[in-house]
């Protein structure tokens, strides 16, 4: 005890040896102990089995059978225990083999979405393409109805009987020759045997049928316009010599400098439909010309000079093979400024006069988009299509002209 007081009152860096030579004194002894039972048992099973220093049942204190150690001294047997038993652990000192270090299972990182983005639109102005130039060509027919329309005009668009005159409906009121002498003044929903004598300006005649000449009137004419009745129109009405009784005789007579419109207009049964230094004759139907014995001229509109005159989609057809569908002469003066357009065509001595002249050259004078028919003549008219027409004229112009029967273009 006195021993034991003085170790440990003994100072820290003198009793640190000695504490380590005591541990390695008992593990020796520890040693020895358990080696001399398993040696003095004699490698027998059931003795090794129930030694204390057994606690696996079965096994030595290490971990090793012993049941067939044998020798004679105590180290013998222990070695013949351990080579026998243990020989997958080595007799000399070993460098313990590290426990391999686990291998990291490969982690996928999710996948990150990125948010989506739109570029914004970058604002370029684009290259303009260039327009070819349209090759010409024959015009296709600017109604409908394709070729062979002169048998029925309005299956095509054009004027006729169906489309023209008083429309159906109309409740006309007898009368006689009326005198327009009123500024304005409109004569509308009549069925006049007479004449119409135009003198004042402005007047309309509308929804009206109007039977004259000799035998129904007192004059030659049937519509008479006089100098100064500026700005005639005539519209959805029908114009006409009693039936039966062809005269030598206009329809529509434009005394004067005035310029008369006329349209939607039925005339017929005149020597020349409408005669008028100028003015408008659009969507009207003349036809069936005076049949006079010994007749000079037969015309569905004739202008004798001065010009400024535009014939636009008419049915114009002239039976017989004098004269023309429309004449431009040079009688009172020269033309110009005439536009003869989309019209539908047949007969006459020539379809159409072109104004040339001894009064002198002839100035935009166009013919445009016509439709000749040789209803009448292989030729439109009995001698040809045109005559008197100057195309080198300052503003003269024959285009997109073509026939009626297959559209292929007409000539000069």
């Amino acid at each position: 005890m006195h021993s034991i007081r003085k170790y440990v009152s003994m100072p820290g860096d003198r009793r640190t040896p000695l504490i380590r030579l005591m541990c390695v004194i008992g593990f020796v002894l520890v040693i020895a102990t358990g080696s001399s039972a398993a040696f003095a048992n004699g490698g027998d099973r059931s003795e090794s089995q129930s030694s204390p220093a057994s606690d696996d049942g079965g096994t030595g204190w290490w971990g090793c059978r012993d049941d067939d150690a044998d020798g004679d001294s105590w180290w013998s047997g222990w070695h013949r225990y351990w080579s026998r038993h243990c020989p997958d652990v080595p007799d000399g000192p070993t460098t313990p083999t590290p426990e391999p270090t686990p291998t990291p299972e490969p982690t996928t990182p999710e996948p990150t979405t990125a948010e989506p983005t739109t570029p914004e639109p970058t604002a370029t102005e684009p290259e303009p393409t260039p327009t070819a130039e349209p090759e010409p060509t024959t015009p296709a027919p600017s109604t409908p109805g394709g070729t062979r329309c002169a048998a029925v005009p309005s299956s095509c668009g054009y004027p006729d009987a169906t489309n023209t005159g008083v429309p159906s409906g109309v409740d006309l009121k007898k009368s006689d020759s009326v005198n327009a002498s009123r500024d304005g003044q409109v004569i509308d929903g009549l069925d006049i045997t007479g004449e119409i004598n135009v003198t004042a300006k402005n007047v309309t005649i509308k929804n009206t049928r109007v039977t004259g000449g000799r035998g129904a009137g007192s004059a030659d004419w049937v519509v008479i316009v006089r100098p100064g009745a500026d700005n005639l129109t005539i519209v959805d009405s029908e114009i006409r010599t009693p039936e039966g009784t062809p005269q030598d005789i206009a329809c529509v007579f434009n005394i004067g400098d005035s310029k008369p419109t006329v349209k939607r207009v039925d005339i017929h049964a005149c020597s020349a439909g409408v005669s008028s230094g100028g003015g408008l004759v659009e969507d009207s139907y003349i036809h069936d010309m005076a049949a006079v014995p010994g007749l000079s001229h037969d015309v569905g509109i004739a202008s004798n000079g001065g010009g400024g005159m535009t014939i636009r989609h008419n049915t114009i057809f002239n039976q017989f093979d004098q004269t023309a569908t429309i004449a431009f002469y040079q009688d009172f003066g020269t033309q110009k400024n005439n536009l003869v357009e989309d019209n539908l065509l047949a007969g006459g001595g020539y379809c159409v006069y072109g104004g040339a002249g001894q009064k002198g050259a002839t100035a935009n004078i166009r013919f445009v988009d016509n439709r000749f028919s040789k209803k009448f003549s292989p030729r439109c008219g009995y001698y040809g299509v045109v005559a008197s027409f100057t195309l080198s004229d300052p503003g003269n112009t024959w285009t997109g002209n073509y026939w009626d029967e297959d559209l292929t273009p007409v000539g000069r």
